[in-house]
């Protein structure tokens, strides 16, 4: 998985997207979708004139993860989500791969008193403790989403409101707000 370190570099320099975008030449649009690891690739001369702005190396304006993650979500999860939700994570890498499933906790917010329209998912998935060998899938699944690096993490989490948001918007009309935790279960 490799994902843009843009969102920290113009933190760490305070800067805009915007300014970024007026000083370089490089559009809002391109910017933000790199910044938001929507991009589909990078041409090099938009790669350099990045690195030469903020004044860094490749490997400082992409990280690299050596796994992939991939998921999938059991069940009538946005209709019935009392019955159990279980997500299936696929963490493909280093010419192997891990399956696992853990369990979902999603919390519905409602913005009107009858509890009829839906404006907040929150999804809570919780990470069982390792087993003492830590060699199941589960459990090497379990450490990798932990010991990732927050920008990672971040891009996991997008992942899965992308996979969410998009089953809501097949089966509902309306906009809604979600967010993810990642609960590590002792």
């Amino acid at each position: 998985m490799i994902c843009s370190n843009i969102p920290v570099l113009l933190a760490e320099r305070r800067l805009k997207i915007t300014k970024v975008s007026k000083d370089t030449g490089i559009s809002r649009t391109t910017l933000t979708s790199l910044a938001s690891n929507k991009s589909q690739g990078i041409y090099f001369d938009t790669f350099n004139t990045l690195c030469s702005y903020l004044n860094v190396s490749p490997e400082q304006l992409f990280k690299f993860f050596p796994y992939d993650f991939d998921f999938n979500i059991e069940g009538d999860f946005l209709l019935h989500p009392e019955n159990g939700v279980y997500i299936n994570i696929t963490a493909t890498g280093q010419k192997k791969k891990f399956i696992a499933t853990f369990a979902m906790v999603i919390s519905i917010g409602y913005s009107d008193k009858e509890e009829t329209i839906i404006d907040l998912i929150d999804i809570d998935v919780i990470l069982p403790p390792m087993d003492d060998e830590g060699n199941s899938d589960a459990s090497f699944i379990c450490k990798l989403i932990t010991e990732l690096l927050p920008i990672f993490k971040m891009r996991l989490s997008d992942d899965l409101l992308d996979l969410v948001m998009y089953e809501w918007e097949k089966e509902f009309a309306h906009e809604i707000s979600c967010c993810v935790t990642w609960f590590k279960d002792n």
